[in-house]
C-alpha cells in the first residue's frame, strides 16, 4: 500500500483525461492493455515509488509529469502510464475519491432565474495566485515560441509540449486555459501529420483566444471566476418540466462523438425554448468502450432513442446552457404520445429568413439551443453534391423569394442521413407543391445565412403562420449592402494576413502589402494602425537578434479583437444584404 499521502492522492486522481494529457491517446491505450496483463511490483522510496514495468524501472513522483523511466524515451512513456495505473491497486482504502466527471461537455452555465446566486468562491491565496501567474507565463512563452517558428516548421514535440502545459493548467486550476491548451495540442498533432482536417485560420483564432485568456490571468486582480470551471454548473428547474422531442442527430468528428437529442419546452414563456440531452463519449475510446450501452437517464430504463416519440414530464430536472442533465435526481413522472403538428410548433415556424438573422443578431450567442429554428420554406430551389468537398448542398427559398443554403458533409457515419436528404430532395423536386418543414441550426458564415439540418418533417402542415416585419434599424439599402460587402472582404483579407503570420512564423512572414492603405480608404484608420503595428513587430523579429515575440503576439491579439468586433457588427447587415441581393436576381 502507498504510504505517501501526496503521491497516493495524485495517483488516485489520475484518470483517462489526465493520463492522456501526459502522453497521448495511443500511448494511453497501449498502457491500458499492458496494465491488464502486468502485476504490480513496486518499492516506496520516500516521496516516490519505484515500479518495475516490462523490465524498465519507473520512478513515479508528484507531479506525475515529472516521473522518469529507464527506457530511451525522453517524454512520458507507456511504462510510466502503466506504472501509475498499477499503483491504483495499492491506494489506501480511506483515500478520498476524486470528483465525479462532468455530466456533459463544459459550457458557460446559465443561471436559473428563480434560483438564488451561488455563494462566491473563496478568494485565492498568495500561493495559488503565484502558481497561476507562473503557469500563465509558461503557457504564454509556449505560444510565443510557436509563433516565432511558425506552423510550417512546427517541431514534432510541440503537441506533447502543449499537452504538458494543459496538465500544468489543470494542476493550477486554470480550467479554461487547460481546455484551450489541450485543443491546440490536438490540432498541432493534426498539423504535424499534415492532415487535411487541419485549419490554419481556426488554429490562429484559438491560439490568440488562449493568449487573451492567459494575459487576463497575468494582469490585474485574479479571481476564481477568471480561472473557469472544470464542471458544468447545472441549475435545478422549479416544479415540473414538460418537454416534447423534436429531433436527433449523431455527432461525429472532433474529440467527442455520440448522440444529441433535441426537445422543445412546452412552456411558451420559458427561455430557452429548445433543450438538448447529449450522450457523448471521447472519440479516442477503444472499440470496446464505444460499444458500451447508450445512456438511459431519468429512470427510464430504456435508451433515449426509444423515447423520441414520447412527450415527457420531468421532476427534479437540471439545466445548464440549454442542456439537460442526466442526474439521478431527475425522474419522468408522466409520458404520452408526442404531437408535432400542433399550434405550439406552428407558432415557431419561420417563413421569412430575415427573422432568423435578426434573432441571431439580438441573441449574440454561441449556444446551440439559441441557434435552433423551425423553418417552413416555400420550396426547394435546388440541390447538388460536390464530390470534391463531399458536401450535399440544398438551397431553400422563403416566402419573399430569398434563399439560404443547407449543407451536410458526407462521412461514413452520416451516410444514412445524407441518403435520406437526397431522397427528400428528389421528392421535393418532383413535387414542388409538397412542402416540408425542418428543424435547423442557423449561423451567419462569410456574410451569408446558412443552415445545418437536424430533422426534416413531411407531416407538419401549419394552418396559420405568424408574419414578420423587419425592424427599421435592420433595413439595408443597396449602397449600404455594397459598402458592407467591401468591408467584409477586406476584413477577410486582414484575417488571411494574421493566418500567414502564424503559418510562416515571425522570421519568415511577409509584409501587410496594401492592406493599411485599403483600410484607410474604407474609413477604418484604427484597423490600418493595428495592421501596421503587427507588420512593424514582425519585421523587428526578422531583422533583430532580440526576442520581440511579446510585441508581435500583443499586436496580433489587438488586431484579432478589432476584427472580431467589426465582423460581429457587420454579420447581420451582410447577411440581410445577401438575402435582398438573391431576391432581386
Amino acid at each position: 500500500m502507498l504510504e505517501n499521502i501526496a503521491l497516493a492522492a495524485a495517483v488516485g486522481a489520475a484518470d483517462e483525461n489526465s493520463l492522456t494529457a501526459l502522453a497521448n491517446k495511443g500511448v494511453y491505450k497501449r498502457a491500458l492493455r499492458d496494465a491488464e496483463n502486468t502485476s504490480l511490483d513496486f518499492t516506496e522510496m520516500g516521496d516516490t515509488a519505484l515500479v518495475i514495468v516490462g523490465g524498465e524501472k519507473c520512478v513515479i513522483r508528484t507531479p506525475l509529469a515529472e516521473s522518469k523511466c529507464s527506457c530511451p524515451s525522453r517524454s512520458v512513456c507507456r511504462h510510466i502510464l502503466t506504472a501509475i495505473m498499477l499503483l491504483k491497486t495499492a491506494l489506501p482504502a480511506d483515500l478520498p475519491t476524486p470528483e465525479a466527471a462532468p455530466e456533459a461537455l463544459p459550457e458557460t452555465p446559465a443561471k436559473a432565474a428563480a434560483e438564488p446566486e451561488a455563494p462566491a468562491a473563496p478568494a485565492l491565496t498568495n500561493a495559488e495566485i503565484e502558481r497561476v501567474r507562473g503557469c500563465a507565463k509558461m503557457c504564454t512563452e509556449l505560444l510565443r515560441g510557436l509563433l516565432t517558428q511558425g506552423l510550417v516548421r512546427v517541431h514534432e514535440s510541440a503537441p506533447e509540449d502543449f499537452e504538458l502545459a494543459a496538465v500544468a493548467c489543470h494542476a493550477a486550476k486554470m480550467a479554461e486555459c487547460e481546455r484551450l491548451m489541450r485543443w491546440l495540442g490536438g490540432r498541432l498533432a493534426d498539423c504535424a501529420a499534415r492532415r487535411a482536417s487541419f485549419d490554419s485560420r481556426r488554429f490562429t483564432e484559438r491560439l490568440l483566444e488562449a493568449a487573451d485568456r492567459l494575459a487576463e490571468l497575468s494582469e490585474g486582480e485574479l479571481t476564481p471566476e477568471k480561472l473557469g470551471s472544470f464542471r458544468s454548473e447545472y441549475q435545478p428547474v422549479a416544479g415540473e418540466l414538460d418537454i416534447v422531442p423534436v429531433g436527433h442527430r449523431a455527432k461525429v468528428g472532433g474529440e467527442y462523438e455520440g448522440d444529441v437529442f433535441y426537445f422543445l419546452n412546452a412552456d411558451e414563456s420559458a427561455e430557452p425554448r429548445f433543450l438538448t440531452f447529449s450522450d457523448m463519449r471521447p472519440a479516442y475510446y477503444d472499440s470496446a468502450r464505444r460499444r458500451q450501452p447508450p445512456a438511459n437517464p431519468w429512470g427510464l430504463g430504456v435508451p433515449m432513442s426509444s423515447m423520441m416519440k414520447q412527450r415527457m414530464r420531468l421532476v427534479g430536472a437540471k439545466v445548464c446552457g440549454g442542456r439537460l442533465s442526466s442526474s439521478k435526481e431527475t425522474v419522468v413522472t408522466a409520458q404520452s404520445g408526442a404531437v408535432l403538428d400542433s399550434p405550439m410548433i406552428h407558432k415557431l415556424m419561420v417563413t421569412d429568413f430575415r427573422e432568423i438573422i435578426v434573432t441571431l443578431a439580438r441573441r449574440r450567442s454561441d449556444r446551440e439551443t439559441d441557434r435552433l429554428f423551425f423553418i417552413y420554406p416555400k420550396r426547394l430551389k435546388g440541390h447538388s453534391f460536390d464530390k470534391h468537398t463531399q458536401l450535399l448542398r440544398m438551397t431553400f427559398e422563403d416566402e419573399r423569394g430569398s434563399t439560404a443554403d443547407c449543407a451536410v458533409k458526407y462521412r461514413a457515419e452520416t451516410k444514412g442521413f445524407v441518403e435520406l436528404l437526397e431522397r427528400l430532395c428528389a421528392k421535393m423536386t418532383a413535387a414542388p407543391a409538397r412542402i416540408f418543414s425542418l428543424l435547423v441550426s442557423a449561423d451567419i458564415s462569410e456574410g451569408r445565412l446558412c443552415f445545418y439540418p437536424i430533422e426534416v418533417y413531411d407531416f407538419i402542415m401549419p394552418i396559420e403562420l405568424h408574419g414578420f416585419t423587419l425592424p427599421e434599424k435592420f433595413e439595408v439599402t443597396p449602397d449600404t449592402g455594397r459598402f458592407t460587402e467591401d468591408i467584409r472582404r477586406h476584413i477577410t483579407a486582414v484575417r488571411d494576413y494574421l493566418t500567414r503570420v502564424m503559418e510562416t512564423g515571425l522570421g519568415g512572414v511577409q509584409g501587410a502589402g496594401t492592406l493599411p492603405r485599403e483600410s484607410r480608404e474604407l474609413g477604418m484608420a484604427r484597423l490600418a494602425e493595428l495592421t501596421e503595428g503587427l507588420q512593424t513587430a514582425s519585421e523587428s523579429c526578422r531583422h533583430s537578434l532580440d526576442d520581440n515575440s511579446p510585441a508581435a503576439l500583443e499586436a496580433m491579439r489587438r488586431l484579432k479583437r478589432y476584427l472580431d468586433l467589426a465582423e460581429d457588427r457587420l454579420a447581420p447587415i451582410a447577411a440581410l444584404s445577401a438575402l435582398e441581393k438573391e431576391r432581386s436576381v
